[in-house]
């Protein structure tokens, strides 16, 4: 789905922030902070490095942190929902025994793992005062205390 169907299905603005060093941090910060609800952190190099940085200072804000790579999640991100790198593995695994029997790779079908896992950070939960419905905790795969 396109960012652009995204904020007309639910209604959301995304404003792209773009980190071309750590040391931008700061001040990209400073500019998004009280203007979003929510920052989504991607998988660059760059963010990853400074991912304690924005989490302390979402947290502050009262802004939710979310990306899509779980290991965020351990480093303070409040939700991740990615991919069950468990279950991906079982697909893949199934498909290099079709190629080892003699299946044209060609002839296989893409396909995904509709299953995500939703991780929680309890303990950033707690230092941004961030109140998470029971309804949605039941829903998690994993919580992080």
């Amino acid at each position: 789905m396109a960012l652009k169907d995204i904020e007309v299905t639910f209604q959301v603005k995304i404003i792209p922030f773009i980190l071309s060093k750590p040391e931008e941090v700061d001040q990209v910060l400073s500019e998004m902070i009280h203007s979003v609800d929510a920052i989504y952190l991607t998988g660059s190099s760059i963010v990853g490095s400074v991912v304690q940085t924005i989490v302390d200072r979402a947290n502050k804000a009262k802004v939710i942190t979310v990306s899509h790579l779980d290991d965020y999640a351990e480093k303070g991100v409040l939700m991740a929902v990615s991919a069950n790198s468990y279950r991906l593995g079982l697909l893949a695994g199934g498909k290099a025994v079709k190629i080892f029997k003699g299946t044209k790779p060609s002839s296989i079908p893409i396909e995904s793992d509709s299953k995500l896992d939703i991780i929680i950070n309890n303990k950033t939960a707690r230092a941004g005062q961030f109140q998470i419905p029971p309804a949605f905790l039941k829903k998690a795969t994993r919580t992080i205390e």
